[in-house]
């Protein structure tokens, strides 16, 4: 929660993050895209744990993390997309330095978010985990 607390004191409004982007059936930043999407069947036993199998697989940072950041469906065409839907001024990418899945694309997200019009700021901290780089500096 320090990472929130320091966006108050600093009056920083977050309209939008990847992390709470799960990609359900009738969602805003779905439309056009409903063939990423899940819904829950509960018809059956089986409907049931399928449901849950697609549900996982769009959880947050899941969904864009299984292939090239540029490929469809994935962290370039999300972002976009979110941006455009947000109206969005610009992106400020907060990853963690031990991830080594984002850490590797994230320089060319940066890049080609920047050649869409889009600035963008990459920040080598985690917004959950304070012993990568602390908030208090």
């Amino acid at each position: 929660m320090r990472f929130w607390d320091w966006m108050d004191k600093h009056d920083i409004a977050l309209l939008g993050s990847r992390l709470f982007t799960f990609w359900q059936e009738g969602a805003v930043y779905a439309q056009g895209r409903e063939e990423e999407t899940y819904r829950l069947r509960s018809h059956s036993l089986d409907g049931m744990i399928d449901s849950l199998a697609d549900q996982i697989s769009r959880m947050p940072l899941v969904k864009q993390i299984r292939g090239p950041y540029d490929a469809p469906c994935m962290w370039l065409e999300d972002t976009l997309s979110a941006a455009s839907l947000l109206k969005t001024d610009f992106v400020v990418y907060i990853g963690t330095m031990g991830c080594r899945n984002t850490r590797g694309m994230v320089t060319l997200l940066t890049r080609d978010l920047e050649k869409q019009g889009i600035p963008t700021l990459l920040v080598y901290a985690d917004a959950f985990d304070d012993r990568i780089a602390s908030w208090g500096l």
